[in-house]
């Protein structure tokens, strides 16, 4: 149930903070609400198969028919579908511009200086990417907004995928301050809720540093293509999937 959720509502962090008010108000079980964020974060990665299949062309025609069927259509079952078209078309429309903005940062000196702290290429600089992705997803208050900064500046081939794939893994860790946050002032059971999503989390991160490059490696065999392959335009087109 907590993958099924997470799937529809296309956030951790929300699911997470509903289970914490849940344990807290005694509707469910300590036990009941560590599975279901188990499951929320299974879930939350459907949001990154959404982002990396490249339908940047199509947002604003998904824009177009949503906010149209919004407007003219009265039956309500008709209108949520079209308000979730629209706002995926936002997502993808929004990310093929992040996509275009990032490309002049593949030759601009500074960013490249500030990149070889984050090649991901020994235990320290892997530490230091997953250490950066932490820290701004904290700032960001979103694992899924900061997954699609991360494809888009990917995809643009500012950044290699071995870098990418640590970033993500610091998003896994900073995403878990949402619920962290909205247990302050609740019962023992809901901040054990938000503890267990914190550890559940970093304990992952870990074993996943630990053998990084076997992982990216695996990753590399099951997906087709290159993922640092570069096109005529600059661009990844196999980085997304990865």
């Amino acid at each position: 149930s907590g993958t099924l959720v997470t799937t529809l509502v296309q956030s951790s962090s929300v699911v997470s903070v509903m289970v914490v008010g849940m344990v807290n108000a005694s509707v469910m079980t300590l036990t009941q609400a560590v599975s279901i964020i188990f499951g929320a974060n299974i879930g939350t990665t459907i949001t990154g198969w959404i982002i990396s299949f490249k339908l940047g062309k199509y947002g604003l025609h998904m824009i177009g028919l949503g906010s149209l069927g919004n407007m003219f259509i009265k039956k309500e079952e008709v209108k949520r579908i079209a308000r979730l078209l629209m706002a995926l078309g936002f997502v993808f429309y929004g990310l093929s511009i992040m996509s275009g903005a990032f490309k002049p940062l593949r030759t601009d000196p500074t960013f490249i200086s500030y990149l070889t702290y984050f090649e991901a290429k020994n235990i320290i600089s892997i530490l230091a990417t997953v250490t950066m992705g932490c820290v701004l997803t904290l700032i960001v208050q979103s694992s899924s907004a900061m997954l699609g900064i991360t494809i888009a500046l990917a995809a643009a081939g500012t950044i290699s995928f071995q870098t990418a794939a640590a970033l993500v893994l610091g998003e896994n860790i900073g995403t878990t301050i949402t619920a962290l946050l909205a247990s302050v002032g609740t019962s023992t059971n809901a901040k054990r809720t938000a503890a267990a999503h914190a550890l559940f989390n970093l304990t992952g991160v870990l074993v996943m540093v630990l053998i990084f490059q076997f992982y990216v490696d695996f990753i590399d065999k099951i997906v087709p293509g290159d993922p640092n392959f570069f096109n005529a335009d600059g661009s990844k087109p196999h980085i997304a999937q990865h």
